[in-house]
């Protein structure tokens, strides 16, 4: 039975309070990766730092903090244009840790947190039963990035370059900037311009990995209030299908346009056996036959098959129901050939006319002076 919000509450804090959140925690990061001004060709991000802020949704506060630096494996030594954007300094990044190392200690402070149960290798590979439990890899928690990038690119990308296995629940997380264009029905959008949109200010250091989890936080946090439901919408097997739709698609008009080709080509330009004889002579030129493919055998157009092309053609047509894109094409492309058809009939009944076969009058009297 739902609740009756007392006399006193607003209808800004009823939609507040019956719209309940779908995870327990919300761990919103930003990772800080090492980058070069110019950006070479094939450049290779490696993360530097490793920041996580931990969010109870019942208070919609923040519960802890941690923060981690991220020793780099290819290239070990930061540039200038790195340590002067993200301020980490080469000595913090040579007493970090290495990533594997990092998510394990990741792993480790969100049990600390009571927010995952289990040993590190179960939630790598999750057996059957905890499969079956949790109803394909959920969790009580969900991470929130500013962006696909944090976790679609640098961390999955580095984790299959170096081949590091991480734990399943680094696999789909909560695309603030996306939600928040959605549920504010804006266009575009960065942490300023969220910033902005709720009167805050930007707080800490910008392009700090730390200081910016904060102030998404922030942003989530008012829009959990303004009645917003944080819940996954992006990740890593989404991005996969989505490439795999289109590679597919793609693939399949190729396939049909390959297919095209090779029936023409054994329509027009292979060779054919004759039928009077075993010897193989070539296909006539297009030319010869009116700049069309020459079809073997191919029946003329006479006025009893124009009629039965016409029933054909206006019995699939009255077969077409629905608006859908694809069957209107197909309805307009019917109607198209049923009309050449219809003028093709008519050409049939007019007879020719006289005048059309008699020469003009004054070409008459030329060729009878002649």
């Amino acid at each position: 039975m739902e609740r009756k919000p007392s006399s006193g509450q607003s209808s800004r804090d009823k939609k507040t309070i019956h719209n309940p959140q779908p995870f327990k925690y919300y761990c919103v990061l930003d990772f800080e990766a090492t980058c070069e001004d110019p950006k070479p060709d094939g450049y290779e991000h490696e993360i530097i730092e490793f920041p996580i802020v931990l969010v109870e949704a019942a208070t919609l506060e923040v519960k802890d903090t941690i923060q981690i630096y991220v020793k780099p494996k290819n290239k070990p030594k930061l540039s200038e244009f790195c340590t002067r954007l993200t301020g980490i300094t080469q000595a913090q990044v040579d007493g970090g840790v290495v990533l594997s190392e990092a998510l394990y200690k990741i792993h480790k402070w969100l049990r600390e947190q009571k927010v995952v149960e289990g040993v590190y290798d179960s939630h790598i590979m999750p057996s059957n039963k905890v499969l079956k439990e949790r109803g394909s890899f959920k969790y009580p928690f969900v991470f929130v990035t500013d962006g696909p990038w944090d976790l679609g690119k640098f961390l999955h990308q580095e984790c299959v370059r170096e081949k590091i296995r991480k734990p399943r629940y680094y696999d789909q997380w909560v695309n603030l900037r996306y939600l928040f264009c959605d549920f504010n029905d804006i266009r575009r959008a960065n942490i300023q311009k969220m910033l902005d949109f709720y009167d805050m200010e930007f707080e800490g250091s910008p392009h700090s990995g730390l200081d910016d989890s904060m102030n998404i936080a922030r942003i989530a946090v008012m829009m959990a209030k303004a009645g917003c439901r944080l819940d996954i919408n992006d990740g890593v097997v989404w991005r996969k299908l989505r490439n795999r739709r289109h590679s597919s698609g793609s693939s399949r008009r190729g396939t049909r346009n390959n297919k095209k080709i090779n029936n023409k080509n054994k329509s027009g330009d292979q060779n054919y056996r004759d039928s009077d004889s075993n010897s193989v002579s070539p296909r006539p030129d297009r030319k010869s036959s009116g700049g069309r493919d020459y079809k073997a055998n191919e029946p003329k157009m006479t006025k009893e098959r124009c009629k039965n092309e016409i029933k054909v053609m206006e019995g699939k047509l009255a077969k077409l129901k629905g608006n859908g894109g694809a069957k209107l094409k197909r309805k307009k492309d019917l109607r198209k050939q049923l009309k050449h058809l219809r003028g093709a009939l008519n050409r049939f009944d007019t007879p020719p006319k006289a005048s059309d076969s008699a020469l003009p009058p004054d070409v008459e009297a030329m060729l009878r002076d002649l």
